[in-house]
């Protein structure tokens, strides 16, 4: 394809026949749903949204759903929730089949009182919050290098960290990763 235009429709009709095939495995099945607040390289706050059930064999499958950026109200949880709500409208989703949903440990999202998920719990007492088990491995590693004295970890988590921004950052240095990585034998690059 030639144009902008062109490629953007191409892209847009794939995305529209997976999702649609995606609706249709997950009709009349429970499910569960992972969500993330994120904020991209411009900025702006994204909603993304994965999807959890059994397939027709009874194996889990988890597939990307939705990402949305969030409206100028912010990751506020009366927004967390409504921009949720919106997701299952659009794709269709039985909200009554919701079983479990996973969010990270910001207080919008899995607080006590006033967060998208006691919304949910309200509206649908029967489902099963799960706080993240990868955000809370990272919470207590942050803890555990800030509560003893590690420099030498500190300072291998910032080189980490630089190296990761430096190739992140730039699709030429991420291609030039990319080639070393097959050039190498080592796996481990």
């Amino acid at each position: 394809h030639v144009s902008y235009q062109a490629t953007t429709d191409f892209i847009k009709f794939i995305s529209d026949q997976i999702i649609s095939e995606l609706q249709l495995k997950i009709k009349n099945l429970k499910f569960g749903v992972c969500i993330d607040e994120s904020t991209d390289v411009a900025t702006l706050n994204q909603f993304v949204t994965f999807i959890r059930y059994l397939d027709e064999n009874g194996l889990p499958q988890t597939s990307f759903l939705d990402v949305r950026p969030l409206s100028s109200k912010g990751a506020t949880a009366q927004n967390l929730y409504e921009t949720f709500i919106q997701v299952s409208v659009d794709h269709g989703l039985n909200l009554d089949d919701l079983i479990g949903i996973c969010v990270d440990g910001a207080s919008a999202m899995i607080g006590c009182r006033n967060s998208m998920t006691s919304k949910l719990k309200d509206r649908f007492p029967f489902i099963t919050i799960v706080h993240r088990y990868d955000h809370r491995l990272n919470l207590a590693s942050m803890d555990a290098i800030k509560a003893i004295e590690m420099q030498p970890l500190r300072t291998c988590e910032a080189v980490t960290q630089q190296l990761w921004n430096y190739f992140a950052a730039s699709p030429l240095h991420a291609s030039i990763l990319a080639a070393i990585h097959s050039e190498s034998e080592d796996e481990q690059i």
